[in-house]
């Protein structure tokens, strides 16, 4: 029987497909890097809200660079995946800093992302500035709807400043 969950997962999984066919198509490792980072950053998210013994690897997206079976375990094996990944070791210590804090969990998340978006822009004469503009827009995108529904909810700015997700400059250097 199929369950909203296997429904999110098959979709998220379809589309995650289609996202590493055209990043392959496009023949730029940068691409292939951000496309990747993505889909280890959802599955970093997915593993965070298991519980240790919601173990089930069906749950996570296929085409990322963490060891899943790590994933599937507490704080230190997400730490220990992301080490064995090509994601920033950096990030693997700002997760176990900030594992109860989810604003500075996503802006660690963010800054992987903008160092992504930051190396694409210096690529002359290609897909990848295009690629980065898309992608900060896309960004931004995100950051507006927050805006638009913690207004419509009549929440308080500060309310609405803690839902925000972090921003991601427009600036072709990381900051």
């Amino acid at each position: 029987m199929l369950t909203p969950e296997i429904i999110d997962n098959l979709a998220a999984q379809y589309v995650t497909n289609i996202h590493l066919a055209l990043a392959k198509k496009s023949k730029s490792t940068a691409i292939m890097q951000y496309v990747v980072h993505r889909i280890d950053m959802a599955n970093i998210r997915i593993a965070l809200r298991l519980k240790e013994e919601d173990a089930d690897l069906s749950v996570f997206i296929k085409g990322g660079t963490l060891d899943l079976k790590k994933l599937a375990g507490n704080l230190e094996g997400i730490v220990k995946a992301i080490e064995g990944s090509n994601l920033p070791y950096s990030l693997g210590q700002a997760i176990r800093k900030t594992a109860d804090d989810p604003n500075a969990f996503e802006r660690a998340l963010s800054e992987v992302t903008a160092s992504d978006i930051a190396h694409m822009w210096n690529i002359p004469l290609s897909i990848e500035p295009v690629f980065a503009f898309a992608a900060l827009a896309q960004s931004q995108l995100t950051l507006l709807r927050a805006l638009i529904i913690g207004k419509r909810a009549a929440l308080e700015p500060q309310a609405i400043k803690q839902m925000l997700p972090p921003f991601i400059s427009a600036s072709h250097y990381v900051l």
